[in-house]
């Protein structure tokens, strides 16, 4: 069902919420009724729906969207989507690996925080300018992060100060580009990394 014909509008598909933009024909995914969900969930990009103004595609997700999702695994998100909001993912704990995929823009503040059992988190863009306070934030189990930005995004800090990493261990391996090593080891956001490893990329995707 659907509010229709307003300039936002709502429509509910499954149980998920999803909100679109007619000036725009973007979306975002607003909310889950279901926190239960398990193992892989896909956001799926929104391209046939009967309106005048023909396809929508969903470009970012609300903030607190994915909190408390106890039970999710894994998230396969759309490159439609460019924007994941404050807390997105927040407190998920059964949550083990995460791709940015190369067309993501911005996280939000606190977007991973509290996601103890993510081990591998693999940032595909290069339009990632800067990590937001509290991103991973006690994240428990973060074992390793491949990074493929030549230039270190930057922190953005909190009233705390830089907290993009509190309390999250044993971050033992960061893949960056061979030419960037340098940069991130003298970086004061990427730094505390136990081992900050130069990898070739276009090798490694061939």
């Amino acid at each position: 069902s659907y509010v229709a014909w307003a300039e936002v509008w709502e429509l509910r598909i499954m149980g998920h919420v999803y909100e679109f933009n007619d000036d725009t024909n973007t979306g975002r995914l607003l909310s889950i009724e279901d926190k239960s969900l398990t193992s892989t969930f896909v956001i799926k990009s929104i391209t046939h729906i009967e309106h005048p103004n023909g396809a929508y595609y969903v470009t970012s997700i609300a903030d607190d969207c994915f909190v408390g999702c106890d039970k999710l695994e894994e998230v396969s998100i759309p490159e439609s989507v460019l924007t994941l909001g404050d807390r997105c993912f927040a407190n998920c704990t059964c949550l083990k690996t995460i791709t940015i995929h190369k067309d993501m823009r911005h996280l939000g503040r606190d977007c991973f925080a509290g996601c103890s059992s993510l081990s591998s988190v693999d940032i595909q863009s290069e339009k990632l300018e800067s990590i937001p306070e509290g991103c991973f934030n006690g994240c428990t189990n973060l074992q390793q992060m491949i990074i493929r930005m030549k230039i270190p995004p930057v922190a953005i800090l909190s009233k705390a100060g830089l907290d993009q990493f509190a309390g999250a261990k044993p971050m033992t391996y960061l893949y960056v580009p061979q030419e960037s090593a340098d940069a991130y080891k003298e970086s004061s956001l990427w730094k505390c990394w136990e081992n900050i490893i130069p990898t070739d990329f276009e090798a490694m995707d061939e």
